[in-house]
């Protein structure tokens, strides 16, 4: 399944993935409205308003203006497109500043992934614990994998080790 907000994204993504679930919306921990910030590189597109501005400041970045959108929690979206019997292998979570309101939004007991990636601009290494991502996934009984660049690569405690290939 495939979530995006950005209906050229769930265009592409129908075109060329055409077998998945393609949903257009937002995610968030309340089903509502509300306003997403659009960009000329839609990889800083963001629901999150400080996150908006601080591209805004960036001046070398257009602002395109803001939209109203419908998001949904993750829980409710699987819950509309997939059975409870259905494993969800990975999460990759990149939503420019919701990141964690993503997390917070799922059912952990009914949908737990294997694997979650997740982007995280502030964590450090040296004390993951200031992570509140890391902290909100240790707390779910996931460890740290690996890391690529922002992406925090996580897999769930409860699933043996060579699933992963160690």
């Amino acid at each position: 399944m495939n979530i995006d907000i950005s209906p050229e994204a769930i265009r592409m993504f129908n075109k060329e993935r055409p077998n998945d679930i393609n949903v257009l919306c937002g995610v968030t921990e309340v089903a509502g409205g509300h306003e997403y910030f659009s960009f000329s590189d839609p990889a800083v597109n963001s629901l999150d308003v400080i996150q908006a501005q601080r591209w805004m400041n960036k001046g070398w970045i257009h602002y395109l203006g803001k939209v109203k959108v419908q998001t949904y929690p993750l829980r409710e979206i699987i819950r509309k497109h997939l059975s409870t019997s259905q494993h969800i292998d990975l999460l990759t979570v990149d939503v420019e500043g919701y990141d964690l309101e993503v997390l917070h939004s799922n059912d952990w007991i009914t949908y737990r992934p294997s694997i979650v990636v997740i982007e995280d601009n502030h964590f450090n290494f040296r004390k993951p614990i200031k992570s509140k991502i890391y902290t909100f996934l240790l707390e779910k009984e996931y460890a740290l994998y690996s890391r690529s660049g922002p992406s925090l690569i996580f897999v769930d405690t409860r699933v043996p080790v060579s699933v992963f290939g160690g």
